[in-house]
């Protein structure tokens, strides 16, 4: 028996730090489905609706492993009512998903509402944020729409402490319906982010870093991730540090603003800006120290790579530290530039000394949330007739 999960959020692209987990899952699964000795005569499988078309190689990896993807309207107001008729007709027409996990709690109001009127029996909220938005009135709107979706599902995952006490007032229970919180913890591709010598020559020799203090970022330009702070901590470290290197991989909607700083900063010969890449573990490889200091976050994806790369991280206080180790440092945005510059140079010349921590790992992982979809599963087979499943995990 085939059980068909239907995973919603808005993109599968690169970029995506949600996009980025649910496929280490969806590729987690299918490593383990190609040992057959996990599973005995049920298989889980992955399909996804998405709000943007989703690009090669990502598109043919899904095809290829039987996974089917929809494409809806994008999530904008001028859309909404024919995102609302679309959400309507796909689940009449598509009765075979029981299970749908929801990744966008503000949109979760309109998916989430229309398979429950279509009767799919289990039916996930997932947090992956510590804060709704960037403005002020898009917060109150979306902490709205959340209540809606809250009461749309009636199962609740959070990727961590700080994102279930966001959404659902607790780490441990949802408040309003009084049902427990799973914390379906990020995980990363270890093998992809392992640290090579090589990439890491070839990558510095292209970016002409050779012998450079290489500190880098990864991030979507935008108030939450906090370009503008980190564009005046490089002009800090430049001060003291002439033979470094600044990498920014990510594209948003402040890009503008920081090109125009780094000009006034007069950086242009230090910071490389290099967009949205393929390969983010390359350049990561020629990282001597990573840089996050975001105004909030779940529990950043985005860390947890430059950990599996070996890298000395330096992140605000305001990140959770359930990503901590003894090679990241926790520094205060209230704190002087000099401070940040301090925790910086600090690790120069350390080396790989980071590590990922063993609950991000993927096959555990992977192995705990099958269980858990088969306990959601079993937990409705009261209500419907449905088919057993058997998962030897």
């Amino acid at each position: 028996m085939e059980i068909r999960i239907l995973q919603i959020l808005d993109t599968l692209n690169k970029g995506s730090g949600v996009a980025s987990v649910v496929l280490s899952y969806y590729y987690g699964i299918k490593e383990l489905q190609e040992n057959k000795n996990q599973f005995c005569k049920n298989q889980f499988q992955f399909d996804f609706m998405v709000n943007e078309e989703v690009k090669e190689p990502i598109k043919s990896e899904l095809k290829k492993n039987g996974s089917k993807v929809f494409l809806m309207p994008p999530l904008q107001t001028r859309y909404i009512l024919e995102y609302q008729k679309k959400l309507k007709k796909f689940f009449r027409d598509h009765p075979e998903y029981r299970i749908v996990h929801g990744h966008m709690p503000n949109a979760a109001a309109f998916y989430l509402l229309a398979a429950k009127r279509a009767g799919v029996p289990v039916r996930i909220l997932h947090s992956h944020n510590s804060q709704a938005a960037d403005l002020c009135w898009k917060r109150i709107r979306n902490r709205i729409l959340s209540k809606f979706a809250i009461c749309c599902a009636n199962q609740y995952m959070a990727c961590g402490e700080k994102a279930a006490e966001y959404l659902y007032g607790s780490r441990n229970f949802c408040r309003k319906t009084n049902v427990s919180v799973y914390l379906m913890n990020n995980i990363v591709d270890r093998k992809r982010f392992r640290y090579q010598e090589e990439i890491r020559q070839a990558v510095r020799k292209s970016i002409q870093a050779e012998d450079k203090l290489v500190v880098g970022h990864v991030g979507r330009f935008c108030y939450q991730k906090n370009q503008k702070f980190l564009i005046r901590l490089f002009a800090e470290l430049y001060k003291r540090e002439k033979n470094i290197c600044f990498l920014l991989l990510g594209e948003g909607e402040d890009r503008k603003e920081i090109e125009a700083m780094i000009e006034n900063y007069h950086l242009q010969s230090a910071v490389k800006l290099l967009g949205i890449v393929s390969n983010v573990e390359d350049y990561m490889q020629a990282m001597d120290v990573f840089l996050l200091p975001s105004r909030y976050e779940g529990v950043p994806v985005v860390v947890l790579e430059a950990q599996a790369a070996g890298l000395p991280c330096v992140i605000s206080s305001q990140v959770t530290e359930e990503v901590k180790t003894e090679y990241t440092s926790y520094i205060g945005l209230d704190q002087t530039l000099e401070v940040w510059s301090d925790a910086v140079l600090h690790w120069k010349g350390a080396g790989r000394c980071g590590y990922l921590p063993e609950r991000f790992h993927g096959t555990k992982e992977v192995k705990r949330l099958l269980k858990q979809y088969r306990r959601y599963w079993m937990g409705h087979k009261k209500d419907e007739k449905s088919p057993d499943i058997d998962v030897n995990l």
